[in-house]
């Protein structure tokens, strides 16, 4: 009995998150879009400046096609935007390895390095 009231507690918790925070409103919510609309959702998102939801959809995109350096590479730009340098720097350095081939995500990274005052490590 004591389960049923907890998982209940949950549910109201996550359902009460929902209404107060419009980004909770987007994790929570069951959108079936496919990678590509999440993709354009997100860049969308990220040229207006609306933070939080590029970084909600980017990391979205990286649940959906977690083997692409795309999603990881705007996710890391969008983090860098926001100010959270180190988890951007996560992110770029996965982008970097699922995609050694592209420049872009090396020379960003470089840059959050470089800001990060981790020069020996932006020049590898």
């Amino acid at each position: 009995m004591r389960s049923r009231y907890c998982l209940l507690g949950g549910v109201l918790f996550l359902v009460s998150l929902g209404r107060g925070f419009p980004l909770a409103k987007m994790v929570l919510s069951e959108d079936r879009s496919g990678p590509e609309q999440v993709f354009q959702d997100g860049k969308k998102y990220l040229a207006e400046g609306h933070l939080a939801e590029a970084i909600a959809a980017f990391t979205r995109l990286k649940q959906m096609d977690p083997l692409k350096p795309r999603a990881y590479f705007f996710l890391g730009v969008t983090l860098a935007e926001s100010g959270h340098l180190n988890a951007a720097a996560a992110e770029l350095s996965e982008a970097v390895r699922l995609g050694p081939e592209q420049p872009e995500p090396a020379l960003a990274l470089g840059n959050i390095l470089a800001r990060l005052g981790q020069k020996h490590q932006a020049w590898k």
